[in-house]
């Protein structure tokens, strides 16, 4: 498939790139998701706080903030690469649909051209 852009660049889609573009997304897409739930469970609600005691307090609150942006941006990854997968298999398909109309089309205008 090939079209234009808002910035005039030509987008070529290949149906075979598609589909690997799909198939990958599909596969590592749960892995992120995977990623950010384990990491929000080795955070716990102020278990990092709690394990550093008294004195690492401080550090433990601020060491779990940071787990728990981590944890957002796995989970912020996992939900882009599952929504441009499907994004690109819509593609995909919308264009294997297309070169099969035209491919039909012009088996019919060379079975009338004869």
């Amino acid at each position: 498939m090939r079209d234009r852009n808002s910035t005039g660049s030509r987008l070529v889609l290949e149906p075979v790139s598609a589909a690997a573009y799909s198939a990958a997304a599909a596969g590592v897409a749960p892995l992120f998701a995977e990623a950010a739930e384990a990491v929000t469970t080795a955070a716990g609600s102020g278990r990092l706080a709690a394990e550093f005691g008294v004195v690492g307090a401080d550090f433990g609150v601020r060491l779990a903030a940071v787990v728990e942006a981590h944890a957002r941006a796995l989970a912020d990854v996992a939900r882009a690469l599952s929504s441009r997968g499907e994004q690109v298999e819509r593609v995909g398909t919308a264009a294997r649909a297309a070169d099969a109309a035209f491919a039909e089309a012009v088996a019919a205008s060379a079975g009338n051209a004869r």
